[in-house]
Formats: structure tokens, C-alpha cells, sequence
């Protein structure tokens, strides 16, 4: 139960810092990923 627990907070802080470079760098930059990492951006 312990080792879901700490699974679940590296994946939440994971999603955290990737919203966040999200929002900080991609959408001001315009840049654009491909494949799969594109389509997350996108939707």
C-alpha cells in the first residue's frame, strides 16, 4: 500500500510539471510536437 502511494505522488507530480511546462513554454512559443506527445498538447 505504501509503494502505490509514492507511485501515486511521482505520477501526479510528474503530470504537475508536465502542465506546467506546458502552459510556461510550448503554448507562448508555438511550438509544436510530434506524435503522440503532440497529440496530448493538442487536446
Amino acid at each position: 500500500m505504501k509503494k502505490l502511494g509514492i507511485d501515486l505522488l511521482f505520477i501526479t507530480v510528474g503530470a504537475f510539471l508536465f502542465a506546467l511546462a506546458v502552459n510556461l513554454f510550448v503554448i507562448p512559443n508555438d511550438l509544436g510536437e510530434g506524435g503522440v506527445t503532440g497529440l496530448t498538447i493538442i487536446l
